[in-house]
This record gives C-alpha cells, structure tokens and sequence, in this order.
C-alpha cells in the first residue's frame, strides 16, 4: 500500500478545470483567493473548496464479520486510498510560491493525511487478523 501515498497522474481532481472555467484558475496560488471566492482569506476554508478530502471507511469488526463484509471492506479501503491520492494531487495544484500561508497548510495537512493513512491500514490489517483468528486462519 505504500505506492498509495505517491501522487500519480491518474488521480481525478476537477478543481483547475472548474477554476478554468470561472476563471479563478490562479486564485489560490496567487494569494487573490479572498477575492477571487469573496470571502475573508482563510487558507484552510480555500483549500476545502478546492479539494474535497475524503472520508476514511468505516471497518468492520473482524472477529464477527462475514467474509463477504471483509471483501467489501478490503474495496472500501482501496477506494479510499485512490481518493487520497487524487485529494493528495489536488493539494500540490493549490500550492504556489506567493502565499506562504497555503503552502505551510498544504504541508501540515499533508502529515496530516499520511498519519490519516497509518492509521487506517493499521486497522484493517486489525480487523483481517481478527477475521483470521476467528476462523482459524
């Protein structure tokens, strides 16, 4: 799972082409974003408009789960990794050198989003050992 945290290039973020076609597309960048989305300059609120972060799955308890449960999980999970590796990419599209603010945001969420990744495959890893050991596996 490690290459989940790579940014690639098939991620989907429609972000630029949804600012294209405003034309806000170097708003964020530029620092212009408070008046670009008329609105007080919040780095944290910008970047939430831009990139939608995606929710981690719910797991299921593995000791009492089915296997059919746990495969929808495993889905969830790989789904999951996907979105964050498009809200990763999107991230490194809203950085640029004029607002220091947005750039040191992007990266403490960064950190933010690799803990966020730890933790969730450190569960399901949990929950799949659970699932063995109660079927005898």
């Amino acid at each position: 799972m490690g290459t989940g945290l790579k940014v690639g290039l098939r991620y989907l973020c429609w972000t630029p082409v949804l600012l294209a076609l405003f034309g806000l597309e170097g708003a964020l960048a530029s620092g212009s974003a408070s008046k670009a989305f008329g609105g007080p300059t919040d780095a944290r609120a910008l970047l939430e408009r831009a990139c939608a972060r995606p929710l981690a799955p719910t797991l299921p308890d593995g000791a009492t789960a089915a296997a059919a449960t746990m495969a929808i999980a495993r889905a969830d999970v790989r789904s999951w990794m996907e979105a964050t590796q498009g809200y990763l990419g999107c991230l490194a599209e809203q950085s640029g050198p004029a607002d220091g603010r947005v750039h040191a945001l992007i990266l403490d969420t960064y950190g933010e989003v690799v803990e966020d990744v730890a933790a969730v495959t450190a569960a399901y890893r949990a929950e799949v050992a659970a699932f063995e050991a109660a079927r005898g596996g």
